[in-house]
């Protein structure tokens, strides 16, 4: 017979092959099978997974005709970046992660895995409210495995300067003139 080499990773075998850790041998991406991974159940946008600010990372799969929503709760003002990798292992087919509104329906913006790590989206929320992801690819072809990394920057809490120097200005008797310097 020929003897395989054991694998006890992904390193230890050769791109486009992963370690089936069953059988502790190297096959193919595209073998690799397809199952549920920690967050399923989340294909739609009524279904998305919700995420907490202390889960700044998504490990997860994507499958075949499977879209992955995730869920954001955001207070007004702050800051989000977010960016897609494929994992090692990936599969076949480049991972595309949109950000909507809270409407589901109003795009934000868009990433990719093309490369290492594409441009993330970054965002301020301007309310209160579940914003949401959606992993998916554009082929369907296999299944792939990515990792979407989120950063969060809370929101600064609201200076008022002028405030500061001058005491409330809060009606048009108080306002402060800018014309002789503020």
């Amino acid at each position: 017979g020929i003897c395989v080499p054991r694998c006890e990773g992904d390193t230890q075998c050769d791109d486009n092959q992963y370690c089936d850790l069953d059988l502790h041998i190297c096959r193919p991406d595209g073998s690799l099978p397809c199952e549920d991974d920690d967050f399923e159940g989340n294909d739609g946008l009524s279904d998305a997974t919700p995420l907490a600010d202390d889960v700044p990372n998504v490990s997860a799969m994507k499958c075949p005709a499977d879209d992955d929503w995730y869920a954001i709760p955001l207070k007004k003002r702050d800051k989000v970046s977010i960016e897609v990798a494929n994992r090692e292992g990936a599969g076949e087919d480049f991972i595309y992660v949109d950000a909507y509104l809270p409407d589901g329906v109003t795009k934000l913006g868009e990433t990719n895995s093309k490369r290492h790590f594409s441009e993330p989206i970054v965002f301020t929320a301007n309310n209160d409210g579940i914003y949401y992801l959606k992993a998916y690819t554009k082929t369907d072809t296999g299944h792939s495995l990515y990792l979407i990394s989120i950063t969060y920057d809370t929101g600064p809490i609201c200076e008022d300067l002028v405030e500061e120097q001058y005491g409330r200005n809060e009606s048009a008797a108080a306002a402060v003139d800018l014309a002789n310097g503020y």
